[in-house]
């Protein structure tokens, strides 16, 4: 309860950045609550890692809210700050390794709501869970891969058209959606 409680609390007080520039207190400011943001996002995607289903929960609550304001521009990360989306990215998807399932799981729930329009590393990153022993696991990179590839990404695609000759129906499905 203390963890989870202290990752909504961290989400509530990191600053968000400037994106539109209207800071009155001039670029080092800026940098700080950048900086401040990445920690901040760092922390929250630790929790991802907890045992508690409720403290991974609020984790994946807590790395959207930390980067709602970095996706506006539809997940590619707005200006500078764009850092703290890809920050967000890079600790959701170094937790596709885990050895706990319930941590891939979240990781890739996590990657699903944070990222858009993606390619290259973090594409071929989730495209390695879909011969995960997991079948959940399996499940949920097919889902998270529809939402987060770019729009053509040859390894995305190649890869779905791949599972559309799968032997198990709910696959071919979620191939197609």
């Amino acid at each position: 309860a203390v963890r989870r409680c202290a990752v909504q609390v961290l989400c509530k007080l990191a600053p968000l950045p400037d994106l539109d520039g209207d800071s009155e207190s001039g670029g080092a400011a800026a940098a700080d609550a950048s900086s401040a943001a990445v920690a901040a996002t760092a922390a929250a995607a630790a929790a991802l890692e907890s045992s508690s289903a409720k403290v991974r929960q609020t984790a994946i609550e807590a790395l959207q809210q930390l980067t709602a304001p970095c996706n506006r521009d539809g997940g590619t990360g707005a200006g500078r700050y764009g850092e703290v989306a890809a920050a967000a990215a890079t600790e959701a998807a170094a937790r596709l390794t885990h050895r706990s399932p319930k941590v891939r799981l979240d990781a890739l729930a996590a990657l699903g709501s944070l990222v858009r329009g993606s390619s290259g590393r973090l594409v071929r990153r989730v495209v390695r869970c879909l011969v995960d022993r997991n079948a959940a696991i399996r499940r949920s990179a097919l889902v998270t891969l529809g939402k987060l590839a770019k729009r053509g990404d040859v390894v995305a695609v190649r890869t779905l058209v791949g599972y559309l000759g799968h032997r198990k129906e709910k696959v071919r499905r979620r191939a197609v959606l």
